[in-house]
């Protein structure tokens, strides 16, 4: 049988106190902590956007569009989630309002893909056709406003023309996030 030879193992790593030899990577070390400085910097971010309305739900999410005239003032969120429910607003102003009634057209994505699942309150009258919903609402007073309670459908951006007769149109961008 042949003999070998044993060489004891070496540290590389000097032994303090005679205890124990325990090796440090400072550079590894340093890239660590750069990147967990990076992923606290990110959740930060995720954070605050959140808060924002990036996500829903917030001063970024929330918007207003009017006519020129202040015929329609219109208050949605620019912003939603799949399937969360939310409110679209239609107030009225004098321009829109024609012989104590509302006549109001709104574009199909408002029922297909946002999901209308009621109006507030109820039109006196409902016709489908010509790419949209024609409603019309009888008007007692001024200011005069119609709620609809939304539920996106599926997620993506989606384009709501809105328009009432006398009043010029508006065209509203919704993004549904999933």
């Amino acid at each position: 049988m042949p003999s070998t030879s044993t060489k004891p193992v070496e540290d590389s790593v000097k032994k303090v106190n005679d205890e124990l030899a325990v090796g440090s990577d400072l550079e590894f070390q340093h890239k660590w902590w750069r990147f967990t400085r990076g992923l606290w910097i990110f959740f930060a971010a995720v954070i605050v956007a959140d808060l924002l309305g990036c996500f829903g739900r917030g001063p970024l999410a929330n918007a207003t569009a009017r006519t020129p005239d202040n015929g329609i003032v219109v208050k949605y969120e620019r912003i939603e989630r799949y399937g969360a429910p939310s409110i679209l607003r239609i107030d009225f102003g004098q321009p829109a309002i024609q012989n104590g009634q509302v006549r109001l057209w709104v574009g199909e994505s408002l029922v297909k893909t946002l999901g209308a699942q009621r109006v507030i309150p109820q039109p006196d009258q409902s016709i489908v056709g010509a790419g949209g919903i024609s409603y019309v609402f009888p008007i007692s007073s001024t200011p005069a406003s119609v709620k609809f309670a939304l539920q996106p459908v599926a997620p993506g951006i989606y384009e709501l023309p809105i328009r009432a007769a006398g009043s010029p149109p508006i065209n509203l961008r919704i993004f549904v996030m999933p």
